[in-house]
């Protein structure tokens, strides 16, 4: 009985690898990481430091050579965005003072300190556009916005709303505020019945109007205390001219 036997070998011819591959050949550089891309460069060094194998080689070590570059190229890449990514996460954009300086200097430094003073302080006062802005807007307080807020109220006259009309009134309300009833001929001034009111009702006025009845006030004060000065002056010339003619 034949004994079967078991190809295990399968048919056809394994390719091998490509002239590409044999040379080292990398497609993607973008791939590697930073250590892969230290080490290839070491390598490609190295390669470059045997003169003897570079000169057995067809292009005497062009593509070598160019490999190196592009790594090289691709290392000073990475090396460039680690930085900007570390003075980016150094950098807080919450500060106003960061965004003012980037916004008018269009740079910022890390390392400048406010509290350091030198000789061109003064100088440096007067180029600096934030102060300029600061001295020439002004400084807002709570008390200032306070003090606006009552002043625009009270010069602001009270908008009287119209009342709806209802048929079962016959007049309205505001007609009658102003009303008085006539006195009889025989008013008794008692407890139930107090005297009748000298000055009218009070009126509401504007700030400025006030202000101008206390300068008005002022002024007449003035003139009646310059006047009592006058005759009390001429009541002492008087009483000394009767001394001396007595």
């Amino acid at each position: 009985m034949m004994q079967q036997i078991i190809i295990k070998k399968i048919p056809g011819e394994i390719p091998g690898p490509t002239p590409k591959e044999k040379q080292g050949y990398i497609e993607d550089l973008t791939k590697k990481t930073k250590s892969e891309l230290l080490e290839l460069i070491e390598r490609q060094d190295k390669l470059l430091g045997n003169k003897k194998f570079i000169s057995r080689l067809p292009d005497k070590g062009a593509k070598i050579t160019q490999l190196r570059s592009r790594l090289a190229e691709e290392l000073a890449q990475r090396d460039e965005v680690e930085k900007a990514c570390g003075l980016l996460s150094g950098l807080n954009l919450g500060k106003p003072s960061v965004t003012d300086e980037i916004e008018w200097t269009g740079n910022y430094s890390p390392n400048n300190k406010c509290n350091k003073l030198d000789s061109d302080d003064e100088s440096d006062d007067e180029r600096n556009p934030f102060k300029i802005l600061a001295s020439q807007a002004g400084v807002v307080g709570k008390d200032d916005v306070y003090v606006k807020r009552l002043c625009d109220k009270l010069q602001k006259p009270t908008e009287t709303k119209k009342e709806k009309y209802l048929p079962h009134r016959t007049t309205k309300s505001g007609q009658l505020d102003g009303y008085k009833k006539p006195l009889g001929p025989h008013w008794e001034v008692t407890a139930a019945t107090p005297p009748p009111p000298v000055h009218g009702d009070t009126k509401l006025i504007s700030l400025n109007e006030s202000l101008d009845l206390q300068k008005e006030q002022a002024t007449k004060l003035q003139e009646l205390q310059a006047k009592q000065a006058a005759e009390t002056l001429a009541a002492q010339f008087r009483f000394e001219d009767g001394r001396h003619i007595a």
